[in-house]
Parts: C-alpha cells; structure tokens; sequence
C-alpha cells in the first residue's frame, strides 16, 4: 500500500513539474496560451496628424523589425518625432491602452 501510494505521489509530482515546464514555454497540455494574434496594420497618416498636426509622411524606424516604432517627418523632411503603435501587445493588458484615435 505505502508503495502505491508513492507510486502515485511521484506520477503527481511529474505531472506538476512536466505542467510548470509547459507553462513556462506558453502552452498547457499542447495547447496554445496565447490568444490568436491580431492583425495589425500601421497607423494612417490622419491618425498621427491628431498627435503631429504638422505631419507630412512617417515611415517605420529602421531598427524595429516589428514595424512598432514610426518617425513621424513634417515638411521637407524635418523630423518631428516618433510614434509608438503598441496596440498589438498592450491590447489586453489592462492600463496599458492608450488613446483610440481612430
């Protein structure tokens, strides 16, 4: 009896462990954790115009691979500031959301 009940003790603790390295890399019995991912397109020019009136044109920051982070560019280029377009990420998290401009 002591033997079984060892048995099963150990088969829980596997499990819990086995569970915990699954949750640490996002998943849960095979499953996905993460919601489906949203599509995200960049921000019009109109949206950025209500942050930067004097906007002309932006483009994405050339370092950011993601396409998070614009350079927002006024006449002739001059270069009036960035953009940080999060609503990908901070979409659920509560708090982090900001303004809806559109």
């Amino acid at each position: 009896m002591k033997d079984r009940l060892i048995s099963i003790l150990f088969m829980l603790l596997l499990l819990l462990v086995g569970g915990a390295i699954g949750l640490r890399q996002g998943q849960l019995l095979g499953y996905s954790l993460e919601g489906k991912s949203k599509e995200i397109r960049p921000p019009d020019l109109t949206q950025i115009k209500k942050l930067f009136v004097k906007a002309e044109f932006f483009r994405a920051e050339p370092s950011d691979k993601k396409g998070e982070i614009y350079h927002v560019h006024g006449a002739s280029g001059k270069f009036l500031g960035r953009v940080l377009d999060s609503r990908g990420l901070a979409d659920d998290v509560i708090g982090m959301q900001g303004p809806r401009l559109s």
